[in-house]
């Protein structure tokens, strides 16, 4: 609790104005939250069994992965025509412009290990309703609401490149790249399954997502 306390400050974390919490009660219930999350069995691979984070050695974890590469005249029209070809016609927001030069910059919550596959993992603190809204069918609603499987999408593409750059030509997709997993932490724990969103994405999605972010998409109309 007393980390979680001075984490609260460090941030400048403050309750609610209207009815004020004590920080350490505050504190606490933080605390519990996290500690219900972390023991939360989640099933991300039905070929290893559930996983519980706390039980996550270090050695098969990073945290707070940053990641960046270039986007050499990357195309907004190519990267969703690639969704588009694999099944995934609305992942990529709308709007925008359609040209992308530059970097794409990010960091990854935690990258893991389990059953053989590196996958990432995001924390979401979104207030949910209850828990009928925190079940796997109901949070796919909110994770296209706010454009988090496009979020997803973007990270397993960065994980895809510096395991292929690590693993050299031993890698392969199906073999080392795990499904993306988001922890919602006021559901996580509360029941089975509940506050935990996973998908699988195709290798073929994969792929044709980093050729769209290389700039070497084919068949897309200029």
């Amino acid at each position: 609790v007393g980390a979680v306390q001075a984490a609260l400050a460090r941030h400048a974390v403050r309750s609610d104005a209207t009815a004020p919490t004590p920080m350490p009660l505050l504190a606490a219930r933080v605390a519990a939250m996290l500690d219900r999350a972390l023991e939360a069995p989640l099933v991300i691979d039905a070929r290893a069994p559930p996983l519980r984070l706390r039980e996550l050695p270090a050695s098969r974890r990073v945290a707070e992965l940053a990641f960046h590469f270039a986007l050499r005249d990357a195309s907004l029209r190519a990267l969703r025509a690639a969704c588009e070809r694999h099944g995934e016609p609305a992942l990529v927001p709308p709007g925008g412009i359609d040209r992308l030069d530059g970097w794409m910059e990010g960091s990854i919550d935690l990258v893991f290990e389990h059953g053989g596959r590196a996958h990432v993992l995001d924390w979401k603190g979104n207030d949910l309703a209850n828990a009928a809204a925190a079940t796997p069918q109901a949070l796919v609603g909110l994770m296209d609401q706010h454009h988090y499987r496009f979020q997803a999408l973007l990270y397993s593409v960065a994980l895809h490149r510096l395991l292929r750059q690590r693993l050299g030509a031993s890698y392969r997709i199906g073999e080392h790249l795990g499904a993306p997993v988001y922890v919602f932490l006021r559901a996580a724990g509360l029941a089975p399954g509940l506050g935990c969103w996973t998908q699988h994405f195709p290798e073929t999605l994969i792929e044709a997502v980093d050729a769209a972010l290389a700039g070497t998409a084919m068949g897309v109309p200029e």
